[in-house]
């Protein structure tokens, strides 16, 4: 084995076995919700100044996210396969979905994922705004035949990780807000990081505050245990359950 071998060898135990300890060691999710709500209520939290980041953790956030993109898409290469064949020939039309957000620095960012909706209700054939909000069993007839499954898995943001490694969106980061829709005060924080695969927003929806308020916050608290912390949140109650 080479140099270069050895070292992501041992970078990759190292990842796996941070997120091995933080998914044994960051406790119930009530726990957890709490820790997150005693910074976001915190009386001065719109008055502090949002720190910059050195060199040395871009670089090394940058790294990871690499790292981290191409070792899942190459453990999930057979699985999206077989979703982009699928959704092909359940319902005729495109496998992926096209979205645009606002990205570092202000810039359009464009990303990808697959599609879970059938094509006409894609393409503007949805019922009247009186008739979305309906029944569980009639939202679902929208779906394509695994489209619903991906949605609640969230299977279908794989695609995503192109994104990542490109450099556009990051593992952990800001909330993916379409360019027309975010504020000015709010496009501020995307001076500072990119939007993320996942983000505080999509994990504590429940939380009474502003998009923005927890973007703040997330870049006010931002670190490699933060983000450890988050994905291994994921893991356990998102995905394992």
């Amino acid at each position: 084995m080479s140099a270069l071998d050895i070292f992501l060898f041992a970078v990759i135990i190292i990842i796996i076995a941070g997120l091995i300890m933080c998914i044994f060691l960051l406790g119930d999710k009530p726990h957890f919700d709490n820790k997150v709500r005693d910074i976001l209520f915190q009386n001065d939290i719109e008055e502090q100044k949002i720190p910059r980041k050195s060199i040395l953790y871009r670089f090394s956030k940058r790294c990871c996210d690499i790292l981290i993109g191409l070792l899942c898409l190459m453990s999930f290469c057979p699985i999206l396969l077989t979703m982009m064949i699928i959704i092909k020939r359940d319902d005729k039309g495109t496998v992926f979905e096209t979205k645009e957000c606002i990205g570092y620095r202000g810039k359009r960012v464009r990303y990808t994922k697959l599609r879970t909706l059938k094509m006409k209700y894609i393409n503007g054939e949805n019922p009247s705004s009186t008739d979305w909000v309906s029944t569980k069993e009639e939202i679902q007839k929208r779906y394509t035949t695994i489209g619903y499954f991906l949605h609640k898995t969230g299977m279908n943001n794989i695609p995503l990780f192109f994104s990542v490694l490109k450099g556009d969106l990051t593992i952990i980061g800001l909330m993916r807000i379409p360019f027309e829709r975010v504020s000015e005060s709010h496009k501020i924080l995307f001076n500072y990081e990119k939007p993320g695969m996942i983000n505080l927003n999509s994990i504590f929806s429940s939380l009474e505050t502003s998009a923005e308020t927890v973007d703040r916050m997330y870049l006010k608290s931002r670190s490699f245990g933060m983000d450890f912390k988050i994905i291994a949140y994921v893991i356990r109650h998102e995905i394992i359950g």
